[in-house]
């Protein structure tokens, strides 16, 4: 993959080397494991449709599966009865569970 230029957007004035080394360590991994890769999920059930990169259309970010018409309504049914059941949560049950993510 063409090297990208550097852009670390900041006003705070710190050398961000340290932020780049790291990245440019771990983007090779990223594009071998990540890239172009097949993904699934039980929520879209739908045939895959290849995904490239928008600033470089030569780059697959992978094939996602698209959602159905079936899948809309399942993920609605679910919303609504979440919603449900966190309207009636407490406070404190409410930062519990943002505390788990």
């Amino acid at each position: 993959m063409a090297e990208l230029p550097r852009v670390t957007y900041s006003n705070i004035g710190v050398d961000f080397s340290p932020v780049h080394a790291h990245l440019d360590a771990m983007i090779p991994d990223f594009e071998k494991n990540t890239l172009g890769r097949e993904w699934s999920t039980p929520f879209a059930t739908g045939a895959r449709k290849e995904i490239l990169s928008p600033i470089d259309k030569k780059i697959s970010l992978g094939k996602f599966p698209v959602s159905t018409p079936s899948d809309v309504k399942s993920a609605i049914q679910a919303a609504r009865a979440g919603a449900k059941t966190w309207n009636r949560s407490t406070l404190d049950d409410r930062l519990a569970f943002g505390a788990r993510w």
